[in-house]
């Protein structure tokens, strides 16, 4: 079938079935489809692509503020452009995504007449504030990503502005220099917080309201310490999802360990906690973090450690101090489990899954870089109760047919078997063969 023309699409729309649907009924299938969308330039284009329809579909876009709240600012982006966009978002709550990228950013300054660029918003702070300052206490998502300079700029403008609709803040600074967010932006009622090498500091109050924190830092991590992070945690008694990547809570010196037998005065019940992900961590962080943790309701665990721990700490030393903490482990509800690099410390984890609850019926394999390593975890004797209590696995970037072969006897239980890669027919036809007569292998497959 050829490709489908604009004219062929209001020929459609004038004389198929949809033309009997009632307007309520096709606005509810708009903001349906409108939030079903996973990235916010998909989102943002959702409404004009709809105008092109028909006469009727852009009258009811036009009617439906809701469908233009994604706002999205580049360096293409114009003061007039944006202001209409605001306007057709009416009295809406928004979602805000700022970003600009070093290649246009220089293409802004390379060339262009003076007309054009001040008429650019992310080159001129002042135009970009006139026209966003009077929506900032219907912001209800703000993501910041691109140069941080720019972004700074924008803050500046916007510092005395009313920020309380605002619930998510995500900032993702990655490919340039630390950025620091603002403080004036955590009010308490902030609900979701993502911060990607922005220098995160835990000495600052959080909002008290949090339930979601995602920490990662792609650059020098910084050294945080246990008890400062403690001290933040406790401030945030409805958090339920908790996600540090590449942090590092303990400062190195030497061979030495500072603080990391330390537990607060007051450890954190945090009886809300449902996720936590520690991802790339040292293993003797992870053992601070569960001496200070109390999260008797985690339904969700993801655990990767740095493989690089070894070759700065003893690793003798490190299980010495960390190993009561892993062997006081307990989250009778625990669901799913997923798990990455497991370095060199085998005998903890295998004490760890050896009393996983039975509850827990889901394993994530998470691209570790010695499957044979991790094959050997797996396959240890004292994790018969384990394996049998398996229900659904899941794998990530793992090599599927060694996988299959080798723990062929272990996964008779498994009811499903993801893979988040192409894979080969063969390969997908060995893993239904090898395990149970109704499991069901999903992933995308190559023929």
């Amino acid at each position: 079938m050829g490709r489908v023309s604009t004219a062929d699409l209001v020929t459609m729309a004038s004389s198929s079935p949809l033309s009997t649907i009632p307007n309520e009924l096709l606005l509810e299938t708009f903001l349906i489809c409108f939030h079903q969308l996973q990235s916010n330039l998909e989102r943002a284009r959702f409404p004009e692509t709809l105008r092109l329809v028909s006469h009727r579909f852009s009258l009811l876009t036009l009617s439906c503020g809701h469908l233009w709240s994604q706002i999205l600012i580049t360096s293409h982006t114009r003061s007039s452009k944006l202001s209409e966009r605001l306007s057709r978002a009416g009295s809406s709550l928004l979602r805000l995504e700022f970003a600009l990228s070093e290649e246009e950013e220089e293409k802004e300054w390379e060339g262009e007449e003076e007309e054009e660029t001040t008429n650019r918003i992310p080159s001129n702070s002042k135009i970009l504030a006139s026209v966003l300052r009077p929506t900032t206490d219907r912001w209800r998502v703000l993501h910041v990503t691109g140069h941080p300079n720019t972004a700074e700029d924008m803050f500046a403008e916007l510092e005395l502005n009313s920020f309380t609709s605002l619930q998510e803040i995500s900032v993702d600074s990655s490919y340039w220099e630390v950025y620091e967010l603002p403080g004036y932006l955590l009010h308490d009622d902030i609900q979701v917080l993502k911060s990607i090498n922005c220098g995160f500091r835990w000495l600052s109050p959080l909002p008290h309201h949090l339930r979601e924190l995602c920490i990662e830092e792609t650059h020098n991590s910084p050294i945080i310490s246990i008890k400062d992070m403690a001290a933040a945690l406790m401030q945030v008694p409805d958090l339920t999802t908790l996600s540090l990547a590449n942090v590092q809570l303990l400062e190195v010196d030497g061979e030495e360990i500072p603080e990391t037998s330390y537990v607060a005065e007051s450890r954190c019940i945090m009886l809300k906690l449902e996720n936590l992900s520690l991802i790339s961590s040292r293993f003797s962080d992870s053992g601070v973090i569960f001496s200070n943790i109390v999260a008797s309701n985690l339904r969700f665990l993801q655990l990767s450690f740095d493989p690089d721990e070894a070759e700065l700490f003893d690793e003798e030393e490190v299980v010495d101090i960390c190993g009561e903490a892993w062997k006081r482990l307990s989250f009778p509800k625990l669901e799913r489990f997923k798990l990455g690099e497991i370095g060199s410390f085998r005998p903890l984890l295998l004490d760890f899954l050896a009393k996983m609850p039975s509850s827990m019926e889901c394993l994530i394999i998470d691209n570790p870089s010695n499957l044979d390593q991790y094959i050997g975890l797996l396959r240890h004797p004292r994790l018969s109760g384990f394996r049998s209590q398996l229900l659904h696995v899941a794998t990530i970037g793992v090599d599927l047919r060694t996988l299959v072969i080798k723990m062929e006897n272990y996964f008779m239980n498994i009811v499903t078997l993801e893979v988040d890669y192409f894979c080969e027919e063969a390969t997908i036809a060995l893993a239904r063969r090898k395990l149970r007569g109704d499991a069901v292998v999903k992933g995308s497959i190559l023929k």
